[in-house]
């Protein structure tokens, strides 16, 4: 793979700079370009036959099939624009409601942090969480934190999984469209530890700059005392649940961060996947509530009993850090 992407004979680096090791671009540009993006995209890819479909994680791990945009990973970080980095309309959505996880955010946070550089075009954001000379198609992605160190796999090894993250809770897998279940929890990986690497913190962003945020995306707390979807514990007796999610286990549920979210970018706001538990089409933008979305796990009925018209998010149930 190196030869594809780098300059291997050697260089005065402080002559030329650190992107001169990039073969045919610099590493990072914005939220559409860069090393990374010339070859995970459909047209033009520098990689002919290779990773042209890059599906996102609805459509990958969920089942979603009839959903043919965006199908590669540019396009999923194309949800927001790369100069204003607001949503824009795209993938044939009616509006601008697309969310993505914004690399120049990401770049900023990452200076001096886990071994990478102090400048901005020795850290490439994609790095964060992928090593690309390590990542595979089933674990793809690697600790932020160790590479200053292993800049191991992730997720690939007992000790890695979903699993191991629960303990004594329980890590059910959702239903897929189409039938089955996506992965469960001897072979998911840990993905919750790898996205609270960074999000156990308020974290600056450019783009949340309203009143309720603040400028900063807000932390996650996933465990004892933290957020009910995570191992916050309650009573959860009026709650009722689709399946998979049998009602005599409800309580000690904890979600995946990928069950809900898509890791790149989503046509939904706060990067929601499009499918959630076996529903497809999931839509939600800053005109909708998140009545559609809950539903998928939850019986409407109960939802619509304990949250009326206002949606789930307007009750102290699920907005990340919120309890029972």
């Amino acid at each position: 793979m190196s030869k594809h992407c780098d300059i291997l004979h050697p260089f005065d680096e402080s002559t030329c700079g650190v992107n001169q090791r990039m073969l045919f671009n610099s590493q990072f540009v914005n939220q559409k370009s860069g090393v990374c993006m010339k070859c995970h995209q459909e047209t033009a890819s520098h990689q002919e036959g290779g990773v042209l479909n890059n599906y996102d994680y609805s459509r990958v791990r969920g089942g979603e099939a009839s959903k043919d945009c965006p199908a590669s990973i540019r396009k999923q970080f194309w949800f927001i624009k790369y100069d204003t980095r607001l949503p824009r309309i795209y993938c044939d959505t009616p509006n601008a409601s697309g969310s993505a996880h914004d690399l120049k955010d990401i770049r900023a946070y990452m200076k001096n942090k886990w071994g990478w550089g102090g400048t901005n075009p020795e850290v490439n954001p994609c790095c964060t969480c992928h090593n690309p000379h390590k990542a595979s198609e089933d674990y793809p992605c690697s600790l932020p934190s160790s590479h200053s160190d292993t800049w191991e796999i992730w997720g690939d090894e007992t000790g890695e999984k979903m699993a191991d993250y629960v303990g004594t809770y329980i890590y059910q897998p959702p239903n897929k469209a189409g039938g089955g279940t996506e992965r469960d929890a001897a072979t998911q990986p840990n993905y919750n530890a790898l996205c609270l690497e960074c999000h156990q913190y308020a974290l600056p962003s450019f783009r949340h700059t309203d009143n309720l945020h603040n400028g900063y995306v807000h932390a996650i707390n996933w465990g004892p005392s933290g957020d009910a979807h995570g191992k916050a514990a309650g009573d959860q007796s009026w709650v009722y649940l689709n399946a998979p999610f049998e009602n005599t286990n409800k309580g000690d549920y904890v979600l995946s961060c990928t069950d809900c979210h898509e890791p790149h970018g989503s046509r939904n706001e706060w990067l929601l996947r499009t499918e959630v538990n076996a529903l497809s089409g999931i839509e939600i933008n800053t005109s909708a509530n998140s009545y559609d979305f809950c539903k998928a796990c939850h019986d409407p009925e109960s939802i619509s009993r304990y949250m009326g018209t206002g949606g789930c998010s307007h009750i102290p149930c699920h907005g990340h850090g919120i309890m029972f």
